[in-house]
Order: C-alpha cells, then sequence, then structure tokens
C-alpha cells in the first residue's frame, strides 16, 4: 500500500496534475471496471443467446420440458465467439491501438512540437492535419469491427416458435441504440467542429466551455454515442462477436476518457487560464503605467505653462 502511495505521488503517468486522491480513486475505479468487462467479455464468448432467448419463450410454456431438453442440448454454434479468428484479432488490436496512436502523438505535439515542425510552424494546419489522422484510424477500425462482425456466426433463432418476432424485436432494439448514439456523436461533433480532436496539446483553446446540448447531459458524449452505435450494430446483426468488441471499445474509450484525455485537459486549460491572467495583468499593469505617463506629461506642461505666464 505505501509503494502504490508512493507512486501515485511521484509517477503522474496517466493523471498528470491530478491530486494523490483523485489518482487513487480512479485507479481503483478503472482497476474494477477493467476486471468487471474482462468477465463480461468472457461470459459472453459462451453466451449462448438463442439458448437464452429459448428459456424466456419455453419458461412462458412448459418450464419442466424446457430443462430436459436444455440439459441434454450443447451450447449453440452460432453463439460461440471465435477469438482464435484473424478478422476478430484485427478488430481487437485496431480497438486497443488507435488511441493509444493518437494519445500518443498527441504528447508528442505537446512535448517536441512534432506535428507543427512536419508542416513548418503552422499550428492550426497541425492541427488539421493531426484530425485526419484521427479519422483515418477510426475508419480503419470501423473496417475491422464490420468485417469482424461480418464474418462470424448470426443467432439462429429458426427453431424458436417466435424467432421472426424476436428478430425483429432486436432489430428495433439494436436500430434504436444506433440511432441515439449517432445523434450523440453527430451533436457533438457540430458544436465542436475540429475542436474535437484534442487542440489543447496544439496551443488551441476555445474561448468558453461548452455547456449545450449533449455535453450539458454527458461529459463523453462522442465516445458514449460510438459505444451505443456498435452495440446497436451488434444486435443488428445478431452477433455475438459485436458484442464482446462493443465491450472492449466501451472499456477502451472509457479509460482513455477518464485516465488519459480528461485529467490532461483539464492541467493544459489551467495553464492556459493561468497564462490569460497573466496577460491580462500585465495589459492592466501597462495600461496604468501609461496612465501615469500621460498624467506626468500633463503635470509638465502645465508646469511650463504657468512657468511662462510668470516669467
Amino acid at each position: 500500500m505505501l509503494a502504490l502511495d508512493r507512486w501515485l505521488q511521484e509517477t503522474p503517468i496517466l493523471l498528470e496534475g491530478a491530486s494523490p486522491d483523485l489518482k487513487r480513486q480512479r485507479l481503483r475505479r478503472s482497476l474494477l471496471w477493467a476486471l468487471l468487462s474482462l468477465v463480461a467479455s468472457h461470459l459472453l464468448c459462451y453466451l449462448d443467446v438463442p439458448a437464452f432467448l429459448e428459456i424466456a419463450e419455453h419458461q412462458l410454456k412448459a418450464p419442466v420440458l424446457f430443462l430436459r431438453e436444455h440439459r441434454a442440448r450443447s451450447v449453440s454454434s452460432t453463439a460461440l465467439v471465435r477469438l482464435d479468428h484473424s478478422d476478430v484479432r484485427a478488430a481487437l488490436i485496431s480497438i486497443i491501438l488507435a488511441p493509444i496512436l493518437w494519445n500518443g502523438l498527441a504528447r508528442l505535439e505537446y512535448h517536441y512540437r512534432l506535428w507543427t515542425r512536419m508542416t513548418r510552424g503552422r499550428s492550426v494546419f497541425a492541427h488539421r492535419l493531426f484530425s485526419h489522422f484521427i479519422i483515418a484510424c477510426s475508419t480503419i477500425r470501423e473496417y475491422c469491427i464490420h468485417r469482424a462482425v461480418r464474418t462470424s456466426s448470426v443467432w439462429s433463432l429458426t427453431h424458436l416458435h417466435h424467432g421472426a418476432e424476436i428478430a425483429r424485436v432486436l432489430r428495433f432494439w439494436g436500430a434504436f441504440l444506433y440511432a441515439t448514439g449517432a445523434v450523440l456523436s453527430l451533436s457533438g461533433f457540430w458544436r465542436l467542429r475540429l475542436y474535437t480532436y484534442m487542440p489543447e496539446y496544439f496551443g488551441l483553446f476555445c474561448s468558453e466551455m461548452v455547456s449545450s446540448f449533449p455535453f450539458n447531459v454527458f461529459s463523453d458524449p462522442m465516445y458514449l454515442g460510438s459505444a451505443l452505435m456498435h452495440f446497436g450494430y451488434a444486435l443488428w446483426c445478431r452477433s455475438s462477436t459485436g458484442l464482446v468488441l462493443a465491450v472492449v471499445l466501451s472499456l477502451v474509450y472509457w479509460v482513455a476518457a477518464r485516465l488519459i484525455e480528461e485529467p490532461f485537459m483539464y492541467k493544459l486549460y489551467a495553464e492556459e487560464f493561468r497564462r490569460r491572467g497573466m496577460e491580462q495583468q500585465r495589459e492592466h499593469l501597462e495600461h496604468s503605467v501609461d496612465i501615469i505617463r500621460s498624467t506626468t506629461a500633463c503635470v509638465k506642461m502645465a508646469s511650463v505653462h504657468a512657468s511662462k505666464k510668470c516669467t
């Protein structure tokens, strides 16, 4: 425990500028969420969704008969997630690697001005280039996820008595989640425009905090919207692989937002507000000096004019 406290005080790798209590709280919470997500991902890999839906159907009609049938039946092949499949591995790698890449390159820009030097000192153009890099990484990740879901098995509901109705219900909720996530993501992007993609690392700051929808309801609406869209896509396609990838994506988003991006953004804005306050004080001081100088000049002119009258 003492070693953990010392690490939290001396090694601000993920939570730069934060207090040790905040670091300890975020670290415990992240470990808990990581454990829960790993357990959920492991369970989803072996979750027989068609059999689970059949449970609900049979329990309403003949629970005893269902228990006898379910005991002799193995897990459906359409519900398994093949983690050894190349498309699933590529999707997992792209999900984990994408935020690591853009956060690492953003830190290089903050500490060494990498992107600004590449664009010969044009910070605005460097930020636009970095924004297109993030969009390209997200596009590649979405392609990998789409391919992994499309090549995986689909939940077979044909053996259910109400299989067609259940499929329509799953499609409805999938479309609802996807539409909700799209509204959150697009409205957040509309509010921030290019300020969505880490402009603080390039010295570009918003003049004031955005407090309109969706930021008045959610702290990270675009990450939340993207996660909801992936959950909705998985339900629409009736894919266990899609659900596992959506859980992993949500965990990666939570770690990136809460432990890496958000604390460092607060630190950068605190430095910027401190710099603006010093500039305002310097401008006020220069203005006061100008007033004193003008007053002194007026007094000198008045004294000279009075002395001329006396002579």
